[in-house]
């Protein structure tokens, strides 16, 4: 290769910038010494002395060393290939002064015995006053690559993101991994971001052309998924730990996962709701499920109180019930909680003047084994209630003013829902992975409509299962009140603007037959959420 390959001018504005500045943060005194690993031409040799830092670059390319003496330097050479001679090199490069700091800027990616060298660093760092490492590697999950993909390209290019000469490739979570089990602990983060990588070619290519709507599917699902979206270089400093045992003992498996997730949501002085719920919950034909009952506001006595409740059931749903104080989190906050602390491949949240039928957990179930990954749906009821006082001074209850009729539409249609919620919370389920690999979340979401625009965006991206026939839900309308968290009328029509203009700032993804039902309405001039009659 060019002897001049990977010369590369110094910036502040650069991962050389930024790997200064993590060694700056590191460093105790003057005269301390940095051993740069894979130097190459040093381009941050100049800067570390500006530091008052001694600087020693190690390479096995003899160019870059040669220019580095030139310009005053101390250089040792090192092949990186040979991990069980690195600390007697280091040892002699370092010639008895105190490590400020290991740097090695654009290498492990290079190295098919990463781990092996990473763990002799940290024999070496242990014995010398653990100095840190501070590296740079470049990210593979960055949105350009993933935009590449999609149309089948995979660009191996002489430098950058994907250097013909790399041999390992490293996610944000493979560098956390890989450098903790080599005994690194991570201490600081300055990462590089690029919008636009050396990856950005060609620019009209549709996954990367600014104003194609792909592109911004395509970025708005990177960038929510995950951190690092458009970070071009981690650079991250590690402290020296113990390394872990080698070959440690895998972990007693746990019990499977269950089906589902309930999350319940009540609050003190709703107990004969709660009450309700759990009777309901502990009759279901199907116990594949998990409870998380989020109370909100409760105090010691009051938590012990519903704790007692949730004891006087069954065995079975005692069990699988876990009680969560919420205290002060708003509803969005409360449920992005319950997300956190489940264990079911699919979410449904319950407020707790939503009760299930029986077979509401076995429908959800034939349809996950139907369609799995997708929204599961089914028929909810709304029955008017209100609440009485029951004789003799006992607790508040309520009354049935009418009787249930369903409340929801049998098929899920995308593009009603776009017009307005049409499906409570309490007749759906969405899969996991949208919270835990899609990165959507309550708290995201506009406040006072959370559960409405996670829902649409779960629908866009995993469509949905519907059974039109099951109604396996019943609300109790108005039994004690407002649930918990919900906003006045003029805040929900707020909160639903809200949600509208950030659909109008993305583009959307239709089910298949939209063409065909945006023709059928078009025919009758009846628009998305209309419920006027074809032809109204």
């Amino acid at each position: 290769m060019p002897a001049d390959r990977y010369r590369f001018g110094y910036q502040e504005s650069s991962p050389y910038g930024h790997a200064v500045g993590l060694v700056a943060a590191h460093r105790r005194a003057d005269g301390e010494v940095v051993l740069d690993l894979g130097c190459g031409f040093g381009a941050i040799a100049e800067p570390l002395a500006d530091l008052g830092l001694a600087y020693v670059g190690l390479d096995i390319e003899q160019a870059g060393l040669d220019d580095l003496a030139a310009r005053g330097f101390a250089t040792a050479r090192l092949d990186l290939g040979d991990a069980g001679s690195l600390r007697a090199t280091l040892e002699h490069a370092a010639a008895g002064r105190a490590v400020a700091a290991i740097t090695a800027l654009d290498i492990v990616e290079h190295l098919g015995n990463g781990g092996e060298v990473l763990a002799a660093l940290n024999d070496f760092a242990l014995a010398n006053g653990r100095p840190p490492l501070v590296v740079s590697v470049p990210n593979v999950t960055h949105v350009d690559l993933a935009a590449k993909l999609l149309i089948g390209r995979w660009d191996v290019t002489p430098t950058g993101l994907l250097d013909e000469t790399h041999v390992a490739l490293y996610s944000p979570e493979r560098v956390s991994r890989a450098f903790l089990a080599a005994g690194w602990a991570e201490t600081g983060a300055h990462d590089f971001e690029l919008v636009e990588s050396d990856q950005h070619f060609p620019a009209d290519a549709a996954t990367l052309a600014p104003a194609s709507p792909l592109h911004d599917l395509v970025v708005a699902v990177r960038r929510r998924a995950a951190p690092g979206a458009t970070t071009n270089q981690f650079v991250r400093s590690f402290a020296p730990v113990p390394a872990p045992p080698v070959g440690p003992a895998p972990p007693a498996p746990g019990a499977p996962a269950p089906l589902l997730a309930a999350l319940v949501l009540t609050s003190p002085g709703r107990e004969p709701l709660l009450e309700d719920v759990l009777v309901a919950l502990d009759a279901q034909d199907c116990d594949d499920f998990e409870v998380v009952l989020l109370v909100a506001g409760a105090l010691g006595a009051e938590m012990r109180a519903v704790e007692r409740l949730v004891a006087t059931f069954s065995g079975g749903l005692a069990a699988r019930t876990t009680v969560v104080a919420t205290r002060d989190l708003s509803r969005a906050a409360a449920l992005d909680l319950g997300v956190r602390r489940a264990r079911g491949r699919y979410v449904t949240v319950l407020d707790d003047e939503v009760v299930q039928f029986a077979h509401h957990v076995a429908v959800l179930a034939g349809l996950a084994e139907r369609a799995p990954g997708t929204v599961l749906r089914s028929v909810q009821a709304d029955q008017p209630a209100r609440p009485v006082g029951w004789p003799c001074d006992g607790p508040e209850g309520f009354a049935a003013v009418g009787g249930a009729r369903p409340a929801t539409p049998g098929e899920f249609d995308l593009l009603d829902h776009l017009g307005d919620d049409l499906s409570p919370p309490g007749c759906y389920a969405l899969p996991r992975s949208c919270f835990v690999d899609l990165g959507l979340s309550y708290a995201g979401a506009v406040a006072g409509a959370e559960e409405w625009e996670v829902l649409l965006h779960a629908a866009m991206l995993c469509g949905v299962t519907s059974d039109a026939t099951a109604i396996t839900t019943l609300r109790r309308v108005g039994a004690l009140g407002a649930t918990v968290g919900s906003p006045t009328p003029d805040g929900l029509a707020a909160a639903r603007a809200a949600v509208r203009a950030r659909l109008d700032d993305m583009p959307l993804l239709l089910p298949r037959g939209a063409a065909t039902a945006l023709r059928a309405r078009r025919d009758s001039r009846q628009l998305p959420g209309d419920a006027s009659e074809p032809g109204g």
